[in-house]
C-alpha cells in the first residue's frame, strides 16, 4: 500500500516538474580508471624542470620554466640531449608549449604574454596576448598549459577551467568547466590532446585527468604513483608535468619536472572482477 502511493506520488511529481519545464541533471559515472604499464624508458634532463613537452616528426620538443632557466628545446628521445633550443631569458617563466601549423606558441607565467616561434629554426616570431572574452591576459590569469585540437589553442591555469583559444585572434571562443561526479577538478596544468580527448596532469598529484571536451566531464583517471614513486624525488617541486603523444605510431610519453626519466607507457583498463 506504501510502496504503491509512493509510485503515485512520483508519477504526480514527475507530471508537475515536467510542465514547468524542469530537467534533472543527467547522472554522471565515476571516471573510469587506468592503470599503465612501461614499454621503455628513455634518459631525459635532471635540470629541465618542465612544464610543456610535445612530440612531432620523430623530435620531442619541450618548454622549460623557472626564471632566468626558461627554454624552448629539441630533444632527442634516445638520449634525451637537446640538439638545439632558445633561452627565453627577461624574466620569464616558461609554461605550456603548443604547434599551430608551423609555429610554436609558448606560454609564460606571470609576464602577460606568450611568445611564437618558428618550427624549423626555433628562432622568435613575435609575442602575443591571449584574452579571456575580451579581458586581456593579465598577472592576475597566470597560464599553465597549452595544446591545440586541430581548431584551437586549449589553455589552463591551474582552475577547473578549460579555455578554447582562437590561435590567430587569441581571443577566447568558448570555455568548458572540467568535473567529476564528485566535483570541480582544479589545478589541471600541462595538456596534450588524444583522439579527441584531453589529457591534463592535475597539479601537486600523479594523476592525469582524460576529459570530454564537450562536456567537460572526467570520463578517465590515470594513476601513475608508481612510475616515478615520491620518495625517490630529491628536490622539491618534482611534479609529474609532462605528456606527449606520437600520434603516427599511437605511443604515450610521460616524464616530470626534473625527473632522471621519460617513459613510454601503455595503458590498460582496471577490471573489478
Amino acid at each position: 500500500m506504501i510502496e504503491d502511493k509512493m509510485i503515485r506520488y512520483l508519477t504526480v511529481l514527475t507530471i508537475l516538474l515536467s510542465g514547468t519545464g524542469f530537467t534533472a541533471e543527467p547522472e554522471i559515472s565515476p571516471p573510469v580508471q587506468y592503470s599503465y604499464e612501461v614499454v621503455v624508458d628513455f634518459p631525459h634532463d635532471t635540470h629541465a624542470f618542465t612544464q610543456g613537452l610535445l612530440f612531432h616528426e620523430g623530435w620531442l620538443y619541450e618548454s622549460t620554466g623557472l626564471i632566468d632557466q626558461s627554454s624552448l628545446r629539441q630533444v632527442t628521445l634516445a638520449s634525451g640531449i637537446p640538439t638545439r633550443g632558445v633561452k627565453l631569458g627577461d624574466g620569464h617563466f616558461a609554461e605550456g608549449l603548443a604547434l599551430v601549423d608551423d609555429k610554436f606558441y609558448q606560454l609564460t607565467w606571470t609576464s602577460g604574454r606568450g611568445l611564437i616561434f618558428n618550427k624549423t629554426d626555433l628562432s622568435f616570431v613575435k609575442p602575443f596576448l591571449y584574452l579571456y572574452g575580451d579581458e586581456p591576459l593579465s598577472k592576475d590569469k597566470k597560464p599553465w598549459g597549452l595544446t591545440y585540437n586541430g581548431t584551437h589553442l586549449l589553455l589552463s591555469d591551474g582552475s577547473a577551467n578549460i579555455y578554447f583559444i582562437d590561435p590567430d585572434t587569441h581571443k577566447e571562443h568558448h570555455r568548458i568547466a572540467v568535473h567529476t561526479h564528485l566535483g570541480p577538478v582544479k589545478n589541471l596544468n600541462e595538456l596534450e590532446y588524444i583522439k579527441g580527448r584531453l589529457y591534463a596532469n592535475v597539479w601537486k598529484t600523479d594523476s592525469i585527468a582524460i576529459i570530454d571536451l564537450e562536456t567537460g566531464y572526467v570520463t578517465g583517471e590515470i594513476d601513475l604513483t608508481d612510475l616515478y614513486p615520491r620518495h625517490l624525488r630529491a628536490e622539491k617541486e618534482n611534479e609529474l608535468n609532462g605528456i606527449a603523444y606520437d600520434s603516427e605510431n599511437d605511443r604515450l610519453y610521460i616524464t616530470g619536472k626534473r625527473w632522471p626519466k621519460l617513459y613510454e607507457i601503455k595503458l590498460s583498463r582496471h577490471h573489478s572482477d
